[in-house]
Formats: structure tokens, sequence, C-alpha cells
């Protein structure tokens, strides 16, 4: 896929239903179906997937890899833009489902306009929530479940637990699991959920850290993806 293809996949401001249109034309095109139903073409959600709340086929080890490296490319080439949430799930990733093949070739960012800031402020520990938000992606798109579900009784979201700290626990605890996996993907993860980066602030809008986050977090996935 080229530039011009991906940023046409990823182009929406009112949500799925809107956007749907432009990936159902841009798939005429990928698929060469020049006279192809639109209603043929529906949409999916990573979470759905994740969620088991489908029967369609499940993402293959590569399907993961390639899904890590766009998630994480993405995240650095559309900050702070309408295209972007302050924090992206796999509730804002979807695919095209043609004929009944979901498309994960094809993922693209669905967000409504930029989501409005948490009311709880993250704890001093989060040093940018949307690479912790990127490293929870990573972490369960590798895994196949949603965070959710990987907590465990005490990591539960609670009055006392924001949602910050719990998916910072639950990342944490999950971390040896992923460096048994891979080392470079373990690594990525790690770098978004704790931080791990040579300087004070971690601003997204600097365009120096954004390259750092390049080669700490999306070249080690493309790396990993490379092998297989």
């Amino acid at each position: 896929m080229n530039e011009g293809e991906s940023r046409l996949l990823l182009q929406n401001t009112k949500g799925w239903r809107d956007s749907s249109l432009i990936v159902i034309i841009n798939l005429r095109q990928l698929f060469n179906c020049k006279h192809a139903d639109l209603g043929a073409c529906q949409m999916i959600s990573l979470k759905d997937i994740l969620g088991k709340q489908t029967d369609l086929n499940p993402l293959t080890y590569r399907d993961r890899l390639q899904l890590a490296v766009y998630t994480a490319a993405s995240v650095l080439q559309l900050y702070d833009t309408p295209w972007m949430p302050n924090a992206p799930t796999s509730a804002h990733v979807f695919f095209p489902v043609w004929e009944g093949c979901p498309q994960y070739s094809y993922a693209f960012i669905v967000a409504s306009g930029r989501s409005e800031p948490n009311a709880v402020k993250p704890p001093p520990v989060i040093r940018n929530p949307t690479l912790l938000a990127l490293g929870v992606l990573l972490i369960e798109i590798i895994r196949g479940q949603t965070i959710d579900t990987l907590r465990s009784p005490d990591e539960k979201i609670t009055y006392g637990l924001s949602t910050f700290l719990s998916d910072y626990i639950t990342a944490r605890r999950l971390l040896a699991e992923i460096y048994q996996a891979s080392s470079n993907y373990g690594s990525a993860v790690r770098r978004c959920i704790d931080g791990e980066f040579p300087r004070e602030i971690l601003d997204l809008d600097n365009a120096d850290f954004r390259q750092e986050v390049y080669a700490g977090v999306v070249a080690l996935l493309e790396e990993d993806l490379s092998h297989t």
C-alpha cells in the first residue's frame, strides 16, 4: 500500500459509517472490482476480533506483526490530527470485510475527531498516555486478547485504580512474557509503557522525539516483520 492509499484509508471525521464509503471506493481499486456491490463490504473492529465476537478467520502471526507496524507508524504520522484518538485502542482499529473475508492487510484507524482529555490525570509513572495506549494495543495485538481479559483480579479498574494505572500494571506484568516471544517486540512495548527514552519531556509534537520513537519502537517491529 503506498502513502496515498494509506492516507485514503485513514480519512474519517464522523465515524466508520461515513468513512466506509471511502474505504469501499479504495477497495474497488485494490481488488480491481469496478462493478463491485458497495453493500458487499462491511467493517469489523479489532476489538470485536480480539473479543471473539466473530467467526471470521483469526489474525495470523504475520498479520499481527504487520498490524503492529501499521498502528505504531500511524500514531507517529497522525498524532494530533482528527484521524488519531488521544489514546488509540482496539476499538479504533477497523478492517474491511469483503465477501466474508477480513482484509487484515488494509487496517485503518477510525476516530470521530479528537477525544476530550481524560478527566483523570495520569500518575507520574506514566510518562506519556498516548504511548502507554500504544503499548497496550501492541500487547493486545500480539496476544490476540483485549487488555480487559488479560487483567488479574487485583488489576481490575476500581474507584481507587484508574484506567491509566490499571493498564500500566497489567502491561508491566505481561512484559516478561512478551519478551519471551520476541526481544524486539518486548523492547518496543517496554519503551511505550515505561516511556524509556533519553529525554525529560516526551512530547510527540516534537519531530526529534517522534524520530526517536520510530527508531526505538517502529523499527524494531519492522525488523520482526521482515523475518516472517
